[in-house]
Protein backbone atom coordinates (compact mmCIF):
# COMPACT_ATOMS: atom_id res chain seq x y z
CA UNK A 1 0.00 0.00 0.00
CA UNK A 2 3.03 2.32 0.34
CA UNK A 3 3.37 2.93 -3.38
CA UNK A 4 0.36 4.94 -3.41
CA UNK A 5 1.97 7.30 -0.90
CA UNK A 6 5.12 7.33 -2.41
CA UNK A 7 3.56 8.85 -6.02
CA UNK A 8 6.59 11.23 -7.70
CA UNK A 9 4.66 14.39 -8.56
CA UNK A 10 6.31 14.66 -12.12
CA UNK A 11 4.91 11.13 -12.89
CA UNK A 12 1.93 13.11 -13.17
CA UNK A 13 2.81 16.86 -14.05
CA UNK A 14 5.57 18.58 -14.79
CA UNK A 15 7.10 21.83 -14.81
CA UNK A 16 6.35 23.90 -17.19
CA UNK A 17 2.76 23.03 -17.10
CA UNK A 18 2.20 20.11 -19.66
CA UNK A 19 -0.61 19.70 -21.85
CA UNK A 20 -4.22 18.73 -21.94
CA UNK A 21 -3.64 15.00 -23.86
CA UNK A 22 -0.41 14.17 -21.80
CA UNK A 23 -1.64 15.32 -18.40
CA UNK A 24 -4.77 12.49 -19.57
CA UNK A 25 -2.53 9.95 -20.42
CA UNK A 26 -0.22 10.49 -17.37
CA UNK A 27 -3.10 10.09 -15.52
CA UNK A 28 -4.64 6.66 -17.10
CA UNK A 29 -0.92 5.49 -16.99
CA UNK A 30 -0.38 6.21 -12.85
CA UNK A 31 -3.73 4.75 -12.25
CA UNK A 32 -2.94 1.43 -14.18
CA UNK A 33 0.70 1.29 -12.60
CA UNK A 34 -0.70 1.87 -9.01
CA UNK A 35 -2.77 -1.00 -9.38
CA UNK A 36 -3.54 -4.27 -9.37
CA UNK A 37 -6.63 -3.60 -8.70
CA UNK A 38 -7.35 -0.08 -9.59
CA UNK A 39 -10.77 -0.76 -11.36
CA UNK A 40 -11.19 -3.59 -9.02
CA UNK A 41 -9.97 -1.40 -5.86
CA UNK A 42 -13.47 0.26 -6.13
CA UNK A 43 -15.17 -2.50 -4.20
CA UNK A 44 -14.64 -1.80 -0.95
CA UNK A 45 -15.36 1.78 -1.20
CA UNK A 46 -18.34 1.07 0.89
CA UNK A 47 -20.57 4.00 2.59
CA UNK A 48 -19.10 2.75 6.62
CA UNK A 49 -15.68 2.95 5.39
CA UNK A 50 -15.99 5.82 3.27
CA UNK A 51 -18.17 7.15 6.75
CA UNK A 52 -14.62 6.44 9.20
CA UNK A 53 -12.63 9.03 6.89
CA UNK A 54 -14.55 11.29 7.30
CA UNK A 55 -14.88 10.81 10.31
CA UNK A 56 -10.43 10.66 11.23
CA UNK A 57 -10.46 13.35 8.62
CA UNK A 58 -12.99 15.49 10.79
CA UNK A 59 -10.06 15.27 13.84
CA UNK A 60 -7.52 16.65 11.66
CA UNK A 61 -9.85 19.55 10.98
CA UNK A 62 -10.15 20.42 14.54
CA UNK A 63 -13.43 18.98 15.47
CA UNK A 64 -14.50 15.47 17.35
CA UNK A 65 -17.53 13.73 15.45
CA UNK A 66 -19.05 10.59 15.64
CA UNK A 67 -20.71 9.24 12.20
CA UNK A 68 -22.99 6.21 12.46
CA UNK A 69 -23.65 3.75 9.96
CA UNK A 70 -26.48 4.95 8.63
CA UNK A 71 -24.87 8.29 8.27
CA UNK A 72 -25.62 10.50 11.14
CA UNK A 73 -22.98 13.43 11.92
CA UNK A 74 -23.23 14.73 15.57
CA UNK A 75 -20.61 15.89 17.93
CA UNK A 76 -18.55 13.55 20.30
CA UNK A 77 -18.97 17.12 22.95
CA UNK A 78 -21.56 19.47 21.55
CA UNK A 79 -20.42 23.01 22.98
CA UNK A 80 -22.57 26.15 21.87
CA UNK A 81 -20.79 28.34 19.80
CA UNK A 82 -22.24 31.43 20.94
CA UNK A 83 -21.75 30.61 24.76
CA UNK A 84 -19.47 27.97 25.15
CA UNK A 85 -22.03 26.05 27.29
CA UNK A 86 -22.30 21.96 26.87
CA UNK A 87 -25.41 21.73 28.62
CA UNK A 88 -27.02 21.11 24.96
CA UNK A 89 -29.64 18.51 23.53
CA UNK A 90 -30.62 17.12 20.73
CA UNK A 91 -33.54 19.17 18.34
CA UNK A 92 -33.60 17.23 14.97
CA UNK A 93 -31.38 16.50 12.02
CA UNK A 94 -30.76 18.13 8.74
CA UNK A 95 -30.17 15.68 5.64
CA UNK A 96 -26.90 16.90 3.85
CA UNK A 97 -25.79 15.17 0.50
CA UNK A 98 -22.04 15.30 -0.32
CA UNK A 99 -19.99 13.64 -3.14
CA UNK A 100 -17.00 12.98 -3.13
CA UNK A 101 -13.56 11.32 -4.82
CA UNK A 102 -14.50 7.95 -6.41
CA UNK A 103 -18.35 8.68 -7.16
CA UNK A 104 -18.88 8.33 -3.53
CA UNK A 105 -22.68 9.94 -2.73
CA UNK A 106 -23.12 10.39 1.33
CA UNK A 107 -26.38 11.17 2.48
CA UNK A 108 -25.94 12.02 5.99
CA UNK A 109 -28.19 13.43 8.98
CA UNK A 110 -26.06 16.45 10.49
CA UNK A 111 -27.06 16.49 14.47
CA UNK A 112 -29.01 20.10 15.31
CA UNK A 113 -29.06 20.93 18.77
CA UNK A 114 -30.29 23.43 21.52
CA UNK A 115 -28.34 25.43 23.96
CA UNK A 116 -30.35 25.25 26.88
CA UNK A 117 -28.36 28.39 28.68
CA UNK A 118 -28.91 30.91 26.19
CA UNK A 119 -31.56 29.33 23.98
CA UNK A 120 -29.30 29.16 20.66
CA UNK A 121 -29.99 26.82 17.90
CA UNK A 122 -26.68 25.30 15.92
CA UNK A 123 -26.26 21.84 13.48
CA UNK A 124 -22.89 20.07 12.99
CA UNK A 125 -20.26 22.00 10.81
CA UNK A 126 -18.43 20.45 8.31
CA UNK A 127 -17.05 23.28 6.83
CA UNK A 128 -13.37 21.92 7.24
CA UNK A 129 -14.96 19.07 4.41
CA UNK A 130 -17.35 20.90 2.77
CA UNK A 131 -18.13 24.72 1.63
CA UNK A 132 -21.02 25.67 3.25
CA UNK A 133 -24.19 24.75 1.50
CA UNK A 134 -22.12 22.59 -1.33
CA UNK A 135 -22.71 19.18 -2.04
CA UNK A 136 -18.74 18.81 -3.82
CA UNK A 137 -16.08 18.42 -0.54
CA UNK A 138 -13.38 20.83 -1.38
CA UNK A 139 -10.41 17.88 -2.83
CA UNK A 140 -12.65 17.52 -5.83
CA UNK A 141 -13.75 21.93 -6.34
CA UNK A 142 -9.88 22.25 -5.89
CA UNK A 143 -8.91 19.54 -7.82
CA UNK A 144 -11.63 20.90 -10.64
CA UNK A 145 -10.17 24.63 -10.11
CA UNK A 146 -6.76 23.09 -10.12
CA UNK A 147 -6.74 22.07 -13.60
CA UNK A 148 -8.67 25.08 -14.81
CA UNK A 149 -6.33 27.83 -13.34
CA UNK A 150 -3.12 26.13 -13.23
CA UNK A 151 -3.35 24.52 -16.53
CA UNK A 152 -5.53 27.40 -18.23
CA UNK A 153 -7.81 24.37 -19.49
CA UNK A 154 -11.41 25.03 -20.80
CA UNK A 155 -14.08 24.57 -17.78
CA UNK A 156 -15.41 21.55 -20.03
CA UNK A 157 -11.43 20.35 -20.51
CA UNK A 158 -11.35 20.90 -16.55
CA UNK A 159 -14.80 18.88 -15.84
CA UNK A 160 -13.50 15.73 -18.09
CA UNK A 161 -10.49 15.78 -16.36
CA UNK A 162 -11.80 16.03 -12.46
CA UNK A 163 -14.15 13.35 -13.32
CA UNK A 164 -11.12 11.15 -14.75
CA UNK A 165 -9.20 11.37 -11.94
CA UNK A 166 -11.94 11.55 -8.94
CA UNK A 167 -14.77 9.78 -11.30
CA UNK A 168 -16.76 12.23 -10.30
CA UNK A 169 -17.77 15.26 -13.15
CA UNK A 170 -18.78 18.79 -12.04
CA UNK A 171 -21.20 20.38 -14.90
CA UNK A 172 -18.67 23.25 -16.79
CA UNK A 173 -21.27 25.88 -14.99
CA UNK A 174 -20.24 23.87 -11.29
CA UNK A 175 -16.40 24.77 -12.23
CA UNK A 176 -16.55 28.27 -13.56
CA UNK A 177 -18.36 29.17 -10.26
CA UNK A 178 -15.84 27.81 -8.39
CA UNK A 179 -13.09 29.17 -10.00
CA UNK A 180 -14.72 32.73 -9.68
CA UNK A 181 -15.12 31.59 -5.84
CA UNK A 182 -11.65 30.62 -5.88
CA UNK A 183 -10.30 33.91 -7.41
CA UNK A 184 -12.17 35.86 -5.39
CA UNK A 185 -10.25 34.50 -2.34
CA UNK A 186 -6.71 34.39 -3.31
CA UNK A 187 -7.15 38.11 -5.01
CA UNK A 188 -8.45 38.94 -1.08
CA UNK A 189 -5.74 37.09 0.28
CA UNK A 190 -3.07 38.87 -1.64
CA UNK A 191 -4.66 42.61 -0.56
CA UNK A 192 -3.75 41.57 3.11
CA UNK A 193 -0.54 39.22 2.22
CA UNK A 194 2.10 39.40 5.08
CA UNK A 195 4.60 38.41 2.45
CA UNK A 196 8.07 39.90 3.07
CA UNK A 197 8.60 40.89 0.32
CA UNK A 198 12.29 41.94 -1.07
CA UNK A 199 11.36 45.59 -2.81
CA UNK A 200 12.65 44.84 -6.00
CA UNK A 201 10.13 44.63 -8.51
CA UNK A 202 9.55 44.17 -12.19
CA UNK A 203 6.57 45.49 -13.81
CA UNK A 204 4.86 45.15 -17.16
CA UNK A 205 1.63 45.03 -19.12
CA UNK A 206 0.16 42.48 -21.48
CA UNK A 207 -2.92 43.12 -24.29
CA UNK A 208 -5.99 41.12 -24.00
CA UNK A 209 -8.84 41.22 -26.10
CA UNK A 210 -11.95 40.51 -24.58
CA UNK A 211 -15.13 40.52 -26.92
CA UNK A 212 -13.70 43.18 -29.00
CA UNK A 213 -12.72 45.43 -26.25
CA UNK A 214 -8.93 45.99 -25.39
CA UNK A 215 -7.58 45.08 -21.49
CA UNK A 216 -4.46 45.25 -20.36
CA UNK A 217 -3.06 42.43 -17.68
CA UNK A 218 -0.72 44.49 -15.66
CA UNK A 219 2.42 42.44 -13.44
CA UNK A 220 4.06 43.13 -10.66
CA UNK A 221 6.81 40.64 -9.79
CA UNK A 222 9.17 40.44 -7.10
CA UNK A 223 12.07 39.53 -9.20
CA UNK A 224 14.06 38.07 -5.59
CA UNK A 225 11.22 35.74 -4.45
CA UNK A 226 10.15 34.78 -7.70
CA UNK A 227 6.67 35.44 -6.65
CA UNK A 228 4.24 37.89 -8.32
CA UNK A 229 2.49 40.88 -6.09
CA UNK A 230 -0.15 41.21 -8.18
CA UNK A 231 -1.98 40.26 -11.22
CA UNK A 232 -5.14 42.41 -12.42
CA UNK A 233 -6.67 43.53 -15.37
CA UNK A 234 -7.17 47.34 -16.50
CA UNK A 235 -9.12 48.64 -19.59
CA UNK A 236 -6.65 51.00 -20.17
CA UNK A 237 -3.13 52.75 -19.54
CA UNK A 238 -3.89 56.29 -18.73
CA UNK A 239 -1.49 57.78 -16.05
CA UNK A 240 -4.81 57.80 -13.27
CA UNK A 241 -5.14 54.24 -14.20
CA UNK A 242 -1.23 53.18 -13.57
CA UNK A 243 -1.06 55.06 -10.80
CA UNK A 244 -3.96 53.45 -9.40
CA UNK A 245 -3.20 49.96 -9.42
CA UNK A 246 0.61 50.38 -8.32
CA UNK A 247 -0.61 52.49 -5.29
CA UNK A 248 -2.75 49.74 -4.52
CA UNK A 249 -0.39 46.93 -5.11
CA UNK A 250 2.45 48.09 -3.03
CA UNK A 251 0.63 49.66 -0.53
CA UNK A 252 2.32 48.90 2.98
CA UNK A 253 5.56 47.10 0.89
CA UNK A 254 8.80 47.58 0.41
CA UNK A 255 9.44 49.43 -2.35
CA UNK A 256 13.53 49.59 -3.47
CA UNK A 257 13.75 49.59 -7.20
CA UNK A 258 11.25 49.15 -9.93
CA UNK A 259 11.96 47.35 -13.34
CA UNK A 260 10.05 49.04 -16.22
CA UNK A 261 10.02 49.21 -20.02
CA UNK A 262 10.53 52.69 -21.98
CA UNK A 263 7.10 53.98 -21.69
CA UNK A 264 7.40 57.53 -20.92
CA UNK A 265 5.35 57.99 -18.08
CA UNK A 266 6.88 55.65 -16.06
CA UNK A 267 9.62 58.06 -14.76
CA UNK A 268 6.86 60.85 -13.52
CA UNK A 269 4.96 58.06 -12.42
CA UNK A 270 7.39 56.27 -10.08
CA UNK A 271 8.81 59.50 -8.96
CA UNK A 272 5.20 60.66 -7.59
CA UNK A 273 4.31 56.76 -5.84
CA UNK A 274 7.82 56.20 -4.86
CA UNK A 275 9.94 59.03 -4.55
CA UNK A 276 12.83 57.35 -2.61
CA UNK A 277 13.00 54.14 -5.23
CA UNK A 278 15.20 53.57 -8.08
CA UNK A 279 13.90 52.82 -10.92
CA UNK A 280 15.74 50.30 -13.47
CA UNK A 281 14.60 50.40 -17.48
CA UNK A 282 14.68 47.11 -19.64
CA UNK A 283 17.87 47.55 -20.93
CA UNK A 284 16.80 44.94 -24.48
CA UNK A 285 13.69 47.70 -24.75
CA UNK A 286 15.99 50.70 -25.02
CA UNK A 287 18.58 48.76 -27.05
CA UNK A 288 15.79 47.57 -29.48
CA UNK A 289 15.06 51.51 -29.70
CA UNK A 290 18.51 52.19 -30.52
CA UNK A 291 18.25 49.43 -33.35
CA UNK A 292 14.98 51.00 -34.65
CA UNK A 293 17.02 54.65 -34.93
CA UNK A 294 19.67 53.15 -36.67
CA UNK A 295 17.97 51.12 -39.12
CA UNK A 296 16.12 54.48 -40.44
CA UNK A 297 19.67 56.18 -40.51
CA UNK A 298 20.57 53.31 -42.21
CA UNK A 299 17.65 53.55 -44.53
CA UNK A 300 17.21 50.00 -44.30
CA UNK A 301 13.52 50.38 -42.50
CA UNK A 302 12.60 50.47 -39.30
CA UNK A 303 11.97 47.10 -37.85
CA UNK A 304 13.83 45.39 -40.61
CA UNK A 305 16.50 42.60 -39.52
CA UNK A 306 19.25 43.42 -42.37
CA UNK A 307 22.99 43.72 -41.25
CA UNK A 308 23.64 47.41 -40.47
CA UNK A 309 26.58 49.14 -42.28
CA UNK A 310 29.73 48.53 -40.72
CA UNK A 311 30.42 52.12 -39.22
CA UNK A 312 26.79 51.60 -37.64
CA UNK A 313 27.10 47.80 -36.47
CA UNK A 314 29.85 48.68 -34.55
CA UNK A 315 28.92 51.47 -32.65
CA UNK A 316 25.66 48.99 -31.86
CA UNK A 317 28.09 46.61 -30.85
CA UNK A 318 29.74 49.43 -28.44
CA UNK A 319 26.68 50.56 -26.86
CA UNK A 320 25.67 46.75 -26.21
CA UNK A 321 29.41 46.70 -24.68
CA UNK A 322 28.67 49.37 -22.31
CA UNK A 323 25.30 47.46 -20.69
CA UNK A 324 27.03 43.73 -21.26
CA UNK A 325 31.00 44.12 -20.39
CA UNK A 326 30.93 46.71 -17.62
CA UNK A 327 32.18 45.54 -14.16
CA UNK A 328 31.11 48.50 -12.49
CA UNK A 329 29.01 51.78 -12.98
CA UNK A 330 32.12 53.35 -13.17
CA UNK A 331 33.29 51.45 -16.24
CA UNK A 332 29.69 51.57 -17.56
CA UNK A 333 30.37 55.85 -17.70
CA UNK A 334 33.86 55.52 -18.90
CA UNK A 335 32.97 53.51 -21.81
CA UNK A 336 29.19 55.57 -22.87
CA UNK A 337 31.33 58.77 -22.65
CA UNK A 338 33.34 57.74 -25.20
CA UNK A 339 30.93 56.75 -27.45
CA UNK A 340 28.83 60.17 -26.06
CA UNK A 341 32.25 62.81 -27.51
CA UNK A 342 31.68 61.65 -30.91
CA UNK A 343 28.14 61.80 -31.51
CA UNK A 344 28.15 64.73 -33.96
CA UNK A 345 30.43 62.13 -36.61
CA UNK A 346 26.69 60.51 -36.56
CA UNK A 347 23.36 61.00 -38.32
CA UNK A 348 21.15 63.01 -36.61
CA UNK A 349 18.79 60.46 -36.15
CA UNK A 350 21.77 58.40 -34.20
CA UNK A 351 22.36 61.62 -32.31
CA UNK A 352 19.59 61.89 -31.15
CA UNK A 353 19.17 58.08 -29.55
CA UNK A 354 22.19 58.64 -28.12
CA UNK A 355 21.35 61.65 -26.44
CA UNK A 356 17.98 59.71 -25.47
CA UNK A 357 20.22 57.54 -24.04
CA UNK A 358 22.55 59.59 -22.12
CA UNK A 359 18.88 61.23 -20.06
CA UNK A 360 18.42 57.65 -18.90
CA UNK A 361 21.75 56.44 -18.05
CA UNK A 362 20.98 56.42 -14.79
CA UNK A 363 17.78 54.57 -15.07
CA UNK A 364 19.42 52.42 -17.26
CA UNK A 365 22.37 51.10 -15.14
CA UNK A 366 20.74 50.76 -11.86
CA UNK A 367 21.32 46.73 -12.10
CA UNK A 368 25.25 47.70 -11.93
CA UNK A 369 24.82 49.39 -8.23
CA UNK A 370 22.74 46.80 -7.00
CA UNK A 371 22.89 42.75 -7.89
CA UNK A 372 19.63 42.34 -7.17
CA UNK A 373 17.77 44.21 -9.77
CA UNK A 374 17.74 42.69 -13.67
CA UNK A 375 19.21 44.80 -16.33
CA UNK A 376 16.08 43.40 -18.41
CA UNK A 377 12.19 43.25 -17.95
CA UNK A 378 12.51 39.58 -18.33
CA UNK A 379 10.84 37.93 -15.25
CA UNK A 380 7.70 39.67 -15.38
CA UNK A 381 7.83 38.62 -19.24
CA UNK A 382 8.97 35.30 -18.58
CA UNK A 383 6.02 34.77 -15.54
CA UNK A 384 3.48 35.99 -18.73
CA UNK A 385 5.16 32.74 -20.91
CA UNK A 386 4.73 30.60 -17.82
CA UNK A 387 1.39 31.11 -17.11
CA UNK A 388 0.16 30.81 -21.08
CA UNK A 389 -1.93 34.11 -22.28
CA UNK A 390 -3.02 32.78 -25.66
CA UNK A 391 -4.80 30.10 -23.77
CA UNK A 392 -6.41 32.54 -21.26
CA UNK A 393 -7.44 35.17 -24.61
CA UNK A 394 -8.78 32.15 -25.86
CA UNK A 395 -10.84 30.04 -23.28
CA UNK A 396 -11.82 33.14 -20.58
CA UNK A 397 -13.95 35.97 -22.62
CA UNK A 398 -14.98 38.21 -19.88
CA UNK A 399 -12.66 40.37 -17.37
CA UNK A 400 -14.13 38.64 -14.30
CA UNK A 401 -13.28 35.22 -15.43
CA UNK A 402 -9.65 36.48 -16.85
CA UNK A 403 -9.60 38.39 -13.47
CA UNK A 404 -10.23 34.82 -11.61
CA UNK A 405 -7.71 32.52 -13.72
CA UNK A 406 -4.82 34.94 -13.03
CA UNK A 407 -5.17 34.97 -9.68
CA UNK A 408 -5.25 31.22 -9.52
CA UNK A 409 -2.40 31.37 -11.39
CA UNK A 410 -1.04 33.85 -9.05
CA UNK A 411 -1.35 31.34 -6.46
CA UNK A 412 -0.73 27.94 -8.13
CA UNK A 413 3.01 29.53 -9.14
CA UNK A 414 3.76 30.38 -6.03
CA UNK A 415 2.63 33.79 -5.55
CA UNK A 416 0.02 33.22 -2.41
CA UNK A 417 -0.02 30.54 0.25
CA UNK A 418 -3.86 29.66 0.13
CA UNK A 419 -5.40 26.13 -0.15
CA UNK A 420 -3.42 24.51 -2.76
CA UNK A 421 -5.70 23.95 -6.09
CA UNK A 422 -2.49 23.07 -8.08
CA UNK A 423 -3.07 19.55 -10.14
CA UNK A 424 -0.08 17.31 -8.96
CA UNK A 425 -0.93 18.51 -5.49
CA UNK A 426 -4.28 17.51 -5.14
CA UNK A 427 -3.67 14.18 -7.21
CA UNK A 428 -1.41 13.42 -4.58
CA UNK A 429 -4.43 13.78 -1.81
CA UNK A 430 -6.76 11.56 -4.11
CA UNK A 431 -4.42 8.69 -4.05
CA UNK A 432 -3.72 9.21 -0.12
CA UNK A 433 -7.38 9.21 0.58
CA UNK A 434 -7.76 6.41 -2.15
CA UNK A 435 -4.98 4.18 0.23
CA UNK A 436 -6.52 5.01 3.58
CA UNK A 437 -9.99 3.88 2.25
CA UNK A 438 -8.26 0.24 1.33
CA UNK A 439 -6.29 0.13 4.59
CA UNK A 440 -9.55 1.04 6.32
CA UNK A 441 -11.91 -1.86 5.63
Amino acid sequence: MEEYLNIQLEDVAGEPPIGLFTLSTNIQSLQTRLSPGWEAATDPLTIPAVLRLLESQSAGGGVALEVSEDGRVEYRQPACPRCGSSNCSRNGCQPRRLRGFFGVVLDLRLQKYLCRDCDRSFKVDLGHIVPPYGHYMRDVRELAVGYSGGRALSLGESAELTEEVSRVRPSRETVRLWKLSKGAEVRSRMEGSRESWSGVYSYDEQFIRLRGQRWYRCLVYDKVLGKPVWDDLLPDLSYEALKGLLGKALEGKPVLTMVTDGLTLYPSLLKELFPDASHQQCVIHAMYNVRCDFNEAAGIGRESSKALPEGLAELYGELWGVFLRSGSLKDAEDRFLSIYERRFDHHPLVRRRLELLADAFVSLTEYLANPDVPMTNNPAETYFHRTYPGRIKRRFRTPEGVQAQIACLAHSKGGVEVETGEPHAVLRRVYETFAKLLVSV
